[in-house]
């Protein structure tokens, strides 16, 4: 019984660091776009 409650709480464990990595990432991924927006918008005037 405790063998089970042992891989429950793992597995809470797990998806906790899983989402708390994935809050993590969202929030930190507009500085990405931010300079993938910038190089587009650059191309785009650049080709005209």
């Amino acid at each position: 019984m405790s063998n089970k409650l042992e891989n429950v709480d793992q597995n809470q464990v797990e998806r906790s660091i899983f989402k708390e990595w994935l809050d993590k990432l969202q929030q930190d991924s507009w500085q990405l776009e931010l300079i993938i927006s910038g190089f587009v918008l650059y191309g785009i005037y650049s080709a005209n």
